[in-house]
């Protein structure tokens, strides 16, 4: 067992000290929006200098285990540390089969894997958990439709009922259509319904319900982002705001964005992203469509059971919340490859010490035995 060292990944929206801070290290000036532990060939970690992609070409069933064939002889899960200063784009991930489809006709159709354009840079699904480190802000599934209606009564929209919501019956509204409506709305209307949002959020009073969360994120999305649609999106999706601890599930298709705090992310091992506003990247209006799962997300928290288990429907990992007090057995996970990250305090496994924001790779022919210290420690397998 030996630490993993995360590939470092620097995007617009990432912090210059949010991740140096977290895992104690000077900052450098450098945006560092997410650390990638795992194999997949975007930003694959390392072991001892050596990618974790080429340790497990090297012995497959070794680092895998003999399981390994189920998920096509690959390290099934992702594990990322997040650091979100700005918005993350409007969003959302597809399907496997949509994936397998989508990644074929890129392929077939000679779009390279690195151009902008490409959609599907892998084959795989993404579901994904985000835990919060911080206090940590997201967007994530559509509102209720009821919801959305009284939120833009309090706002006084006019343009938005008039050009984004159905008919006389408000509240007959298809959660589909309406997202269709926003993604496809010409320039002009676009800007109107804009001007009418800022307007509103300068004069409304602040509610002291779910509305308030839900302007704020609206507000903080017209600074970071003026003048682009995906701000409408501040009223289409459900605010959730995290402590510590807290986590929450995004299933493909559902609309989402992460707007600000430091989060521990967990997926099925991909980067399929379909985006429709806030961001400068490629954003494929018609494709995310493609993807969309309209089905409102009433509660996307996850439960963790009395031993720290997350429970979980997918099959692509396991996540477990391990509180270290002094010393005390750990989960041997025989023949099963996992990642575990140090997420406070310190923590050692074995011989091996972890700090804060520091990871270890525990290959399948390995187990883990004993833990100690004082921390918290994530552990994610498959």
């Amino acid at each position: 067992m030996k630490q993993l060292v995360g590939f470092e990944k620097n995007y617009d929206w990432g912090s210059i000290d949010m991740i140096p801070n977290f895992i104690g290290q000077a900052p450098d000036g450098t945006k560092i929006a997410e650390l990638w532990w795992g194999s997949h060939p975007e930003g694959p970690a390392t072991v001892d200098s050596v990618l974790l992609t080429d340790l497990i070409k090297k012995d497959v069933a070794g680092e895998l285990g003999q399981g390994s064939t189920s998920f096509d002889r690959k390290l099934p899960f992702l594990v990322k540390l997040l650091a979100a200063n700005d918005p993350l784009s409007i969003q959302a991930h597809p399907s496997r089969q949509q994936a397998i489809i989508g990644f074929d006709r890129e392929e077939n159709d000679g779009v390279p894997l690195s151009a902008p354009s490409r959609n599907y840079r892998d084959s795989n699904h993404k579901p994904e958990v985000l835990i919060a480190m911080t206090e940590f802000r997201a967007m994530v599934g559509l509102r209720q439709i009821s919801d959305l209606i009284d939120l833009v009564d309090e706002l006084e929209l006019k343009k938005f009922r008039e050009y984004l919501l159905d008919g006389e019956d408000l509240r007959s509204t298809d959660p589909r259509n309406l997202v269709v409506n926003t993604l496809n709305l010409d320039k002009t209307r676009g800007q109107e319904l804009l001007k009418e949002l800022s307007e509103a959020l300068e004069r409304t009073p602040m509610p002291r319900d779910w509305m308030r969360d839900a302007i704020e994120t609206t507000k903080g999305l017209v600074k970071a982002h003026p003048g682009d649609i995906g701000i409408l999106f501040g009223l289409l999706l459900n605010t959730v705001i995290l402590s510590p601890g807290e986590a929450i599930f995004v299933p493909s298709g559902h609309l989402h964005s992460y707007v600000h705090g430091i989060g521990l992310e967990v997926m099925a091992s991909s980067d399929n992203v379909l985006r429709g506003g806030l961001t400068s990247k490629n954003i494929d209006v018609e494709e995310l469509l493609k993807v969309l799962n309209p089905e409102i997300l009433s509660d996307p928290f996850v439960t963790f059971s009395d031993e720290g288990e997350a429970i979980l429907t997918v099959q692509d990992f396991r996540i477990k919340h391990t509180v270290v007090e002094g010393e005390q057995p750990l989960e041997a996970l025989v023949g099963k490859p996992a990642i575990a990250v140090c997420t406070s305090g310190e923590v050692q496994i074995e011989d091996l010490h972890l700090s804060q924001g520091m990871a270890a790779w525990k290959p399948a022919r390995e187990s883990f035995n004993m833990l100690r210290g004082s921390g918290e420690l994530y552990t994610i397998w498959a």
